[in-house]
């Protein structure tokens, strides 16, 4: 016949084994949940991603020839136009009438562009568990195509867009990289004729 302490004993280590059980399902719930947060962020940063792109690829304006560039194309033709047009601007403000007017040509479509591209940073800083969060912000300018990613530093330097404000919070602008391209765009904007 057993002890009353060995039946204590027995009652200990089973409580023990219950409260043990206890914190391992709390944890594996816990992991269940963020697991499930960050596949719910997922669905919505992709989808988003591919908005952004699709909005990029249907980007078009039209060349003082007639001629119709979309995409990096479109991009670099507004390049090459305010890289011209510095050389005989008078100052900053007279390129960033340049640039508002190829938006106001393009249908709006530079901001529409940038515009994707905000929203889907936004939740990215907004939404993503913290513990992810630098990866998705580098998955969102590293998928993203180069030139799309030179519209919207443009947009920082020709304009002033509470959407550009809020990505120079992010600290969007001061990215290796971006930084130098807003800065040599910084530069031309201000040299004098």
């Amino acid at each position: 016949m057993g002890y009353p302490s060995d039946s204590l004993d027995l009652q200990k280590r089973a409580n023990d084994g219950l409260i043990e059980q206890n914190q391992q399902a709390k944890e594996m719930s816990y992991q269940q949940k963020e697991s499930e947060k960050l596949r719910s962020f997922e669905s919505t940063f992709y989808s988003l991603a591919e908005v952004a792109r699709k909005e990029y690829e249907r980007f078009e304006i039209t060349k003082p020839n007639g001629a119709t560039c979309r995409g990096s194309l479109a991009v670099t033709a507004i390049e090459d136009k305010l890289q011209v047009d510095s050389a005989a601007a008078d100052h900053h403000l007279t390129l960033s009438r340049i640039f508002d007017s190829l938006d106001d040509e393009s249908g709006m479509g530079i901001f529409s562009v940038v515009r994707s591209f905000y929203i889907l940073l936004r939740v990215t800083v907004d939404r993503c568990p913290p513990e992810h969060r630098e990866q998705y912000i580098d998955i969102c300018v590293y998928s993203m195509p180069i030139k799309l990613i030179h519209l919207v530093c443009l947009a920082k330097v020709f304009t002033e867009w509470d959407n550009m404000r809020v990505l120079t919070e992010y600290g969007f602008f001061s990215r290796p990289g971006i930084e130098e391209y807003v800065n040599g765009w910084t530069l031309i904007s201000q040299q004098e004729p």
